[in-house]
């Protein structure tokens, strides 16, 4: 669980986004970065439970952390829950808002996920680089762009075709 909780932790110390809230200012929604703290992953252990129970417990669980709402102000965006099965059998529970990122960023979470756990199993340090940008800094390259030609070339071709 060590790795896993220091692989998480990294994960949140190099992406800004799952560090950043959404309050409201002035009517309109503004990004908060926050600085990186600690991620406690909470362990259910499920092992004395007989497999009906354990899968209904796990099936219950991951139903009520998907339906529990978010607080757009408030972190976290983004929940983990480590079940224990066995000794050598989990499954970690991934909850996050679809503000956090989509189905391409999912897969560079999971790709940092697997490297960093596997280098601090083995004890080893992150064999990730620093990241040269952050999230915020796309958004803000996509405002800029919604804001030129091309934008304005694709909205009129879209308004046309639908």
């Amino acid at each position: 669980m060590d790795a896993l909780e220091r692989s998480l932790n990294e994960i949140v110390r190099r992406h800004e986004i799952y560090r950043t809230t959404f309050p409201t200012v002035n009517g309109r929604p503004v990004q908060v970065i926050h600085p990186a703290g600690a991620v406690k992953l909470p362990l259910l252990d499920l092992q004395a439970l007989p497999e009906r129970e354990r899968r209904a417990s796990t099936e219950g669980l991951i139903s009520r952390e998907f339906h529990k709402p978010f607080d757009l102000t408030q972190l976290p965006l983004i929940r983990w829950t480590l079940l224990k099965f066995s000794e050598h059998e989990y499954t970690l529970a991934h909850v996050e808002h679809h503000l956090i990122h989509d189905g391409w960023s999912f897969n560079v979470f999971l790709r940092e996920l697997l490297a960093l756990y596997k280098a601090f199993c083995a004890g080893n340090p992150s064999p990730l680089p620093e990241l040269p940008f952050q999230f915020v800094d796309f958004s803000s390259w996509q405002r800029q762009w919604m804001r030129g030609e091309a934008a304005a070339s694709q909205l009129a071709y879209w308004m046309k075709k639908l």
